[in-house]
Formats: structure tokens, sequence, C-alpha cells
């Protein structure tokens, strides 16, 4: 349905958030993904629907919200409704967004209805910071199983909370635990136009894919201050078929971490990271993880 309010969908004639979803055989959640961004306390954004070759009713629920919504919701999808993978759909929604600051939301998760006008207001009160983000919602009460229970995921312990976090800190804490990383995460545009956007890290279809957004927070964490925020924005659904859950399946999550790792060598040595500390904290989680891999699963190891 079009909301009568619909005109209400810029500030001085441009969106100030974008949010981009990227869509793949997710018609089971996507609807409460998109309304939870309808339902937003804060009116001034967009939402850019990037579908990913779907082969379910996905790309009906989201046309049909791009036509309901024409003024602030938009669909997307590759050439000849192509699989190309959650990079590319990101970077296609990023290159057509509008907005100052660019949320993330995957198409199985929600975000609590005042998202954006904290976030909003945390990033123009710092305006040296990049990005803000808070601990996740684990979040297993949607399927009403009587005992399933959530958690809070504290991803920002090991960090100073609500007070802005001078590069490289929450890359290292990241790297030296992997618990610590930042989901959810609300940027300006500029930072990631500045750092080249998502970065494919292995193949898409390959144990490495899950890494594409952290692969980008590294990027981000080496190069600007951001902000750990006390409060949950995000609820992370908890289903057998998300990435995650199938990776744990398949018994691919640990040589995907060591893909990611590899990668992020290769990035520190491109981009002429000098600090011994950085390389230091990360060689640590590189050999650590390689042993993980090892022990665990040994034909899984990365040839490069």
């Amino acid at each position: 349905m079009t909301s009568s309010s619909d005109s209400l969908h810029t500030k001085d004639g441009q969106p100030v958030v974008s949010v981009i979803i990227p869509i793949l055989n997710a018609e089971k959640f996507l609807a409460e993904a998109i309304e939870c961004v309808i339902a937003q306390t804060y009116p001034f954004w967009e939402l850019l629907l990037v579908e990913d070759g779907s082969t379910d009713g996905s790309p009906g629920i989201a046309k049909r919200y791009a036509r309901d919504w024409p003024s602030k919701i938009r669909y997307f999808e590759h050439p000849g409704h192509e699989n190309r993978g959650m990079t590319e759909s990101r970077n296609l929604g990023q290159r057509n967004s509008r907005g100052r600051y660019i949320a993330r939301l995957d198409a199985d998760d929600v975000l609590g209805p005042t998202t954006f006008e904290d976030q909003v207001r945390i990033l123009e009160a710092h305006p040296d910071a990049a990005l803000v983000y808070g601990p996740v919602q684990i979040w297993n009460t949607w399927t009403g199983d009587p005992g399933a229970a959530d958690a809070t995921q504290e991803y920002t312990s090991a960090v100073p909370l609500n007070t802005v976090i001078p590069p490289p800190l929450a890359m290292l804490a990241f790297l030296s635990n992997e618990q610590n990383e930042a989901v959810g995460v609300f940027v300006r545009r500029e930072a990631i136009e500045e750092v080249g956007g998502y970065e494919e890290v292995g193949g898409y279809t390959d144990e490495a894919a899950f890494y594409e957004d952290i692969a980008l927070n590294v990027k981000l964490f080496l190069r600007y201050p951001v902000i750990a925020w006390d409060r949950n924005w995000y609820r992370y659904r908890q289903h057998p078929d998300s990435l995650c859950s199938v990776m744990r399946a398949r018994k691919t999550f640990d040589a995907g971490r060591l893909r990611f790792l590899e990668w992020v060598s290769k990035y520190f040595a491109e981009v002429g990271v000098k600090d011994p500390e950085i390389w230091a904290v990360h060689q640590k989680a590189l050999e650590q993880q390689l042993e993980v891999v090892r022990a665990g699963n040994p034909s899984s190891l990365s040839a490069g």
C-alpha cells in the first residue's frame, strides 16, 4: 500500500539514508525486511532492492514494493537476471544510491524502528567518525518455538563504547577475535567511495563469500575513526538456509575465515601498511586460523 506521507522521502531534495538490500531466494523473509525500513521513525530514506538471480518468488515481492512506493523504493537486477554474488549486488546498489549515509541490511534480517533516527543523530554529532555500529541480537524467537531464546552478541565489547575510536583500534579488535566484528554498520557514503566499495574476497560462490561485508569493514576501520554504540539496532535472524548456517553445515566456515585473512594480507601490502602492531596482530590471527583449518579439515586449505 502506498503511504499517504510518501512525499516526505527527501530532505533538501535528496534522501539522507540509502538502505541497500541484496536479494537471493529470500521470499520467506523479504517482506519483513522491507517493512522494517518502511516503519522507520526517520522519514528521509530510500530503499534499493538488488535482485541477485533468485529462482523463488523474491523478484515479485521486490517489484511489488517498488511499484507501491515509487518515490521511496527502487528495484535493480543484474543483466539477464544473473547471479553475480553479494559483492556486485551491494556495489550495484551503492552506485545507484543518493543518500549521505548507507545502511546495510540483509534480506532475512530486520532493524529496530528508531535505527536511522538514532544513527543519523550519532554521526551528525560526531562528524569525524565515518561509521557507527552496535551489538546485534541473535534472533531465534521469530520461529515461535517456546524453547527459543534470543541473545545479544556483544561484538563491541573489546573497544570503548559511545565514543570515537581512532583507527585502527576497531580493526585490531576484530583481527584478535572475530566475535568483535561489526554487523549492521551505518556509514558515510564518501567513506565507502574513497575505499573503493565492497571487495570480492575469493569467488562469490566459495567459502570466503561470507566475508565480503567484513572486508569492507577492514578497509574502513584501517583508515577512519568509528563509533561503537551500546545499543542494539539489528536483529540477526537464525535459520538453516542462511549463508552462515550453510557454511557451518558444510564445515567451510573455518576455511572461509582463512581465505579472508589471506586477502587481508594482500590488501595490507597493496595499500602499504607499515605499522608493525597491525602486522603482528594480523599474523597471529592468520597463524591461529591456519592451525584451526589444518586440525579440522586439511583438504580445505587454500592453495594461495
